[in-house]
Formats: structure tokens, C-alpha cells, sequence
């Protein structure tokens, strides 16, 4: 993008500057100027879900330890150190995500997580089977499983600036 300015008014200076602070952003309007900032506040509130969510589930983590312990598969050792070791990823992911200068890493760090619990999640799926509990359960955690990848695509919007999203 040329850094010459369009025009030598006030506007096309003051347009000029915005196009430069978003990044190549095509704000040319008032109206798509008003689409990003709503694009910006609905990336905050789901910046913020994300935080409080991985935030949570990393205290239970601490707090209810026993139930993480039991979807743990079996074919996987020490158990409680994994409990550990993911209720204080989802805690510093969750926090990462609120601070600007620890967002990406973060980001990164709770896409790993997302994809190194899957096997937490079949088995809680499996166990939850074998136990011929009510229909409406199971269903609930057959759903769970297609919501890690759509917690991972939100991790990954919230995370990332816009110039490295696909």
C-alpha cells in the first residue's frame, strides 16, 4: 500500500491515518467503519466467554479434581499430574487471552490443549455409555465432541490478528 496521501484535505489525511492503524483496512465509509468497530466489540465479548470459560473449567480442575481424574483413558499414566497440568493450562490460557501482549501465545497454548483433551472427551462419552445412563446425556456429549473443533476455531479468531486468519 502507497504511504501517499489521497487527498490534502482533513479527511483524506484523517482517512489515510485509519486505513494505516487497522492494518490495511478498508474503511472507507462511515458505515463500514461502524461494521468494524461492531466486528471488534463482538470479538471482545467472545474473547472475553472464551477467558472465563477456560478460567472456570481450570479452577474445577482444582476444586473437583476426582471427576477430571476419571475420564482421564486409562492407557495414559498419572492421572492426577494430568488433571494438573490441564486445569493450569485452561487457568493461563484463559488468562492469556485477556492480556494483548500474551493473547497469541495463549491462543496457541488452548489449541493444543482443545486437541490434546479430545481423548478426555470420548472417554467420558464412553464411560457415560457403559453406564446405560439416559439417552438425552450421551446425546449431550456426542455433541461435545464436534464443539471441541468449534472451540478451537473461536480460540483461533480471538487470538490471532486479523492478517493471519484464513
Amino acid at each position: 500500500m502507497s504511504w501517499r496521501l489521497k487527498s490534502t484535505s482533513v479527511q483524506g489525511i484523517a482517512e489515510t491515518a485509519r486505513k494505516r492503524f487497522h492494518s490495511g483496512s478498508t474503511c472507507s465509509s462511515s458505515e463500514s467503519l461502524k461494521a468494524h468497530r461492531n466486528s471488534l466489540t463482538w470479538l471482545s465479548v467472545l474473547r472475553g466467554s472464551l477467558a472465563l470459560v477456560f478460567i472456570g473449567a481450570g479452577i474445577l480442575h482444582f476444586v473437583r479434581p476426582e471427576a477430571y481424574r476419571g475420564i482421564v483413558p486409562a492407557y495414559l499414566p498419572a492421572h492426577a499430574l494430568l488433571v494438573v497440568l490441564s486445569g493450569g493450562a485452561e487457568l493461563a490460557g484463559g488468562i492469556g487471552l485477556l492480556i494483548p501482549s500474551t493473547r497469541r501465545l495463549a491462543g496457541w497454548g488452548l489449541l493444543l490443549l482443545l486437541l490434546v483433551v479430545l481423548p478426555a472427551n470420548v472417554e467420558m462419552l464412553r464411560l457415560y455409555r457403559s453406564r446405560g445412563l439416559p439417552l438425552w446425556g450421551e446425546l449431550l456429549l456426542w455433541l461435545r465432541l464436534p464443539l471441541q473443533v468449534v472451540l478451537m476455531f473461536a480460540v483461533w479468531r480471538v487470538s490471532h490478528p486479523a492478517k493471519e486468519r484464513f
